[in-house]
């Protein structure tokens, strides 16, 4: 984990800061993090739906039986 030193930080809004992670039971650092984390663009979140036929075209014609038992016989 990075390590951010913070130099200059008004006394008032680190006693603030404290003020506002205790009823959440965060530390100071906690408290910090959130709005950071909230500035940054979030990566889309996808689903495992969106796989659906994906990859399909490798095995048209393809016998996949077959394929499983040359698979397991691999691994003796």
């Amino acid at each position: 984990m990075a390590v951010v030193n913070v130099k200059g930080l008004p006394e008032a809004l680190n006693d603030g800061l404290k003020l506002r992670a205790e009823p959440k039971r965060r530390s100071l650092v906690g408290e910090v993090v959130v709005p950071l984390e909230s500035a940054l663009p979030t990566s889309p979140q996808h689903s495992t739906l969106e796989l659906r036929g994906l990859g399909k075209h490798l095995w048209q014609g393809a016998n996949a039986s077959a394929h499983v038992k040359n698979e397991r016989a691999a691994w003796d």
